[in-house]
């Protein structure tokens, strides 16, 4: 069904006092109504994106989805722009950069600086008139793929060339001239000020003394020096020691001193590093950007001041969904044409930059957490799994009167009765026609699979392609249970979690899962599952739980298929203890965890009531 565009009164949105959160998913045609099934890059991201906001919404939270637009809706004329709302409380700001076409997620690098200034402006149009800083607008960022990694580690960069900015001119007024400090101010966005905040504060210092050739001068440093520290407010008078603030061994000691082109650099880091380590005086806490922070024990110079602030703005959290590493190794045999096209090493140097500027990650697949780990130098202990979600709303027991219309479709498309269905053992599974599903282990072992006179098997997913062709193939072949195994194809969003309501045993032979999404929404309903080895989801969760057959052995899930036929009272125990493994799977405990888990990362999320209840 498709959600109202609606015409909210932002600053409603704004002034609502929830806590803030900020995601931002930038490729594809994501938005209220994501087209799924045609929409080139549009797919599994965006429902999770949807489904995570969505949950977010029910814990308490109000949640800005940044997308890019500027370009027309799929299949419309309507123009991706401005705001429309997911929810009451959840609404996507269409980004413009790049042009007034779709890009692909592999050239969209082309529209990134754009949409980081327009998000970067936009964040500070609404921090004005909230009355608080642009950093202050939301309690946390967190991205979503490498291009919304960039977008956000790019946000966190701008804001903290603000703060050194911010820092820099406090302790420089009076001894460098408002022209200096205004002009720094304005091209601060050129330099990458918070790796060298020292640096810069040396530079401002010694141009203002006016030689153009103190690079041999160290005479020249004590003199810009003393003209601080009898100029600025956040200064200790000058004593006849001066030089004693001078860390003269490092000046002399480092190579890079010796060599006479390098000398601006070493003078200027190491007449920065003796301001910013001088005891903090009360009047930088004028400013509000520092201001919060002066009931902190530990501050006690300017540099322990600064580096806090610069760590406070980055509550940046990132979820890869893939990396570029891992697709690369899936792709090594393919031809030289198919991976210039898929630009796997431009990626790979995306990827590298976010983590080393990005304090948390989300994993969601194991997979994924290990890239992380051992290619990209993530510390373990800041990845937490966040896997798909369930949203039991959804994939849940249907009543018999919610079924009408499922038993209705079924006889329609199979021509078994209602009343057939409900007298037989049913298995169940559905996943997109591809070989490394396996659906064609299911058949056969299904035909092996003794006593099944009482058993019903449903395959449900399309296209109509060779694989589908190939089952039908088989079916034809086995004249004797042909009134038992249906390929349903594309089965009806309406009727696809009464399927797994409805069915008795869940089955999967898949060989290649990135986490097993479709047997986690049986298990979460309350279905035994048979599955292969090769599903991430039944080995780290049902590992005791669920019947797990080697990839490919039809004759193994011809006998687990065949323990669950007769013996009811052990679906029911099966059933029930998955469940109690999936449970965590609700999208409102993935949430909930994740903010635990950013908090514990200095994030400082504020915790709603409804977050709060589940905690105790």
């Amino acid at each position: 069904m498709e959600k109202n565009r609606s015409k909210h009164e932002p600053r409603s949105f704004l002034k609502n006092d929830r806590p803030h959160i900020c995601l931002i998913t930038n490729h594809g045609f994501g938005g209220v109504n994501i087209p799924i099934g045609g929409a080139p890059d549009t797919g599994g991201q965006n429902v999770y994106v949807n489904a995570y906001a969505e949950a977010l919404d029910r814990l308490g939270y109000k949640v800005t989805i940044y997308a890019r637009g500027g370009f027309a809706f799929y299949e419309e004329e309507k123009l991706r722009e401005g705001e429309e709302y997911l929810t009451e409380h959840v609404r996507y700001v269409y980004v413009p950069g790049g042009g007034d076409h779709f890009i692909r997620k592999e050239d969209i690098s082309v529209a990134l600086i754009e949409q980081m200034e327009w998000i970067y402006d936009h964040m500070n149009r609404e921090g004005d008139e909230l009355g608080c800083f642009p950093w202050q607008v939301c309690e946390a960022i967190n991205t979503h793929y490498w291009d919304a990694g960039i977008l956000g580690v790019s946000l966190v960069s701008r804001w903290q060339n603000d703060i050194c900015s911010r820092m820099i001119t406090r302790l420089l007024e009076g001894a460098v001239s408002h022209k200096a400090l205004e002009k720094f101010h304005k091209d601060r966005h050129f330099y990458f000020i918070s790796s060298a905040p020292d640096f810069y504060i040396g530079k401002l210092l010694l141009e203002e003394a006016g030689s153009e050739h103190y690079v041999n001068k160290e005479e020249v440093m004590l003199k810009a020096y003393q003209k601080w520290s009898e100029t600025s407010p956040l200064a200790d008078p000058v004593d006849e020691h001066i030089d004693k603030n001078i860390d003269w061994l490092n000046l002399r000691s480092t190579i890079a001193a010796e060599t006479m082109q390098l000398r601006p650099l070493i003078l200027a880091k190491v007449l920065g590093t003796a301001l910013l380590d001088q005891e903090i005086k009360p009047a930088i806490y004028k400013d509000e950007a520092f201001k919060r922070y002066r009931v902190y024990d530990d501050m006690m110079t300017y540099n322990d001041l600064l580096a806090r602030a610069l760590d406070s703005v980055n509550r940046h959290a990132w979820t890869p969904h893939s990396l570029g590493i891992i697709k690369e190794r899936n792709f090594r045999n393919k031809p030289k044409e198919i991976n210039r096209e898929l630009k796997f090493r431009e990626r790979r140097s995306h990827e590298r930059v976010i983590c080393d500027y990005s304090p948390a990650f989300a994993a969601t697949s194991y997979e994924i957490a290990e890239s992380l780990v051992t290619n990209l130098g993530v510390n373990i202990d800041d990845v937490l799994f966040f896997p798909p979600g369930v949203d039991t709303r959804i994939f849940r027991e249907y009543t018999e009167e919610e079924m009408k219309g499922l038993y209705q479709y079924l006889k329609d498309e199979t021509g078994v009765e209602p009343e057939r269905v409900k007298s037989s053992v049913v298995y169940f599974e559905t996943s997109r026609m591809d070989f490394t599903k396996r659906k064609d282990v299911l058949l056969k072992a299904f035909i092996e699979m003794e006593r099944n006179e009482k058993a019903l098997l449903f395959i449900g997913g399309g296209p109509e392609n060779d694989v589908f062709a190939s089952l039908s193939e088989i079916l034809g072949q086995q004249v004797e249970i042909r009134d038992r195994v249906f390929l349903l194809g594309f089965i009806p969003d309406e009727f696809l979690p009464m399927l797994f309501s409805l069915c008795d045993v869940y089955v999967s032979a898949s060989e290649m899962e990135g986490f097993g999404m479709s047997v986690a929404q049986a298990a979460i309903i309350g279905k035994p599952v048979v599955s292969s080895n090769k599903i991430p989801f039944s080995n780290f969760y049902l590992e005791e739980e669920a019947i797990i057959v080697q990839a490919g052995d039809v004759k193994g899930f011809a006998r687990g298929m065949g323990k669950l036929l007769t013996d009811g009272e052990k679906r029911k125990n099966m059933g029930e203890s998955s469940r109690e493994k999936a449970m965590g799977l609700d999208w409102e405990n993935l949430t909930r965890n994740f903010i635990v888990h950013l908090n514990k990362k200095n994030f400082d999320i504020p915790i709603t009531e409804q977050v709060s209840q589940k905690l105790i």
